[in-house]
């Protein structure tokens, strides 16, 4: 039964490669990771469904958000919530809740997935300078010439993307790159 959900989530990548210019980070979203997740499921005759409820906890709302993977061998769910923002500028009540639901289905949906936030939440790098998309260019074009794959970079960076490379290991790459020879 659970031989189903495991291939799902080795399978399953969910990079993040989205950039929030006002915040300064990298983060996926649910609409891509649902892409790359349809032909998955196909393959398994499995499929995915929300549900949201609202709760009031303290006087202030949360969506709780459920993620449940419909397979031929059963079911799997997780349950994740956000709070809803009294106000948020430019938006009205309705789009903060749908802002809120989508935020915590989001997090449902990584639960399911075994998609690991931990070191790689967009919260926990804030404060700290990321890599531009001129210095992505730099990386890509320094391996091509050095003769270095870029998905071997991600990985010994820890990074899906190198639009997720802190600054600081953006200097450690260019040293790693500049002192290897030609290729």
């Amino acid at each position: 039964m659970y031989n189903i959900l495991r291939e799902i989530q080795m399978r399953v990548r969910a990079t993040k490669d989205e950039y929030n210019d006002f915040g300064g980070f990298v983060y996926r979203n649910v609409e891509k990771m649902l892409t790359e997740l349809k032909p998955i499921l196909a393959e398994y005759e499995s499929f995915i469904t929300f549900s949201d409820t609202v709760k009031e906890v303290g006087g202030r709302c949360y969506v709780e958000a459920t993620a449940t993977l419909h397979t031929p061998k059963g079911d799997f769910s997780t349950t994740a919530y956000a709070r809803e923002q009294e106000t948020k500028k430019g938006m009205d009540q309705a789009q903060i809740t749908g802002s809120c639901s989508t935020y915590a289905r989001k997090y449902a949906l990584c639960g399911l997935l075994a998609v690991d936030d931990g070191s790689k939440d967009p919260d926990s790098k804030k404060n700290v300078d990321m890599i531009t998309s001129g210095q992505v260019t730099n990386i890509k074009v320094l391996a091509e010439a050095k003769g270095s794959d870029i998905n071997d970079i991600c990985n010994y960076f820890k990074v899906n993307s190198l639009n997720e490379m802190t600054a600081e290991d953006y200097g450690k790459c260019l040293n790693m790159l500049n002192a290897k020879v030609d290729k």
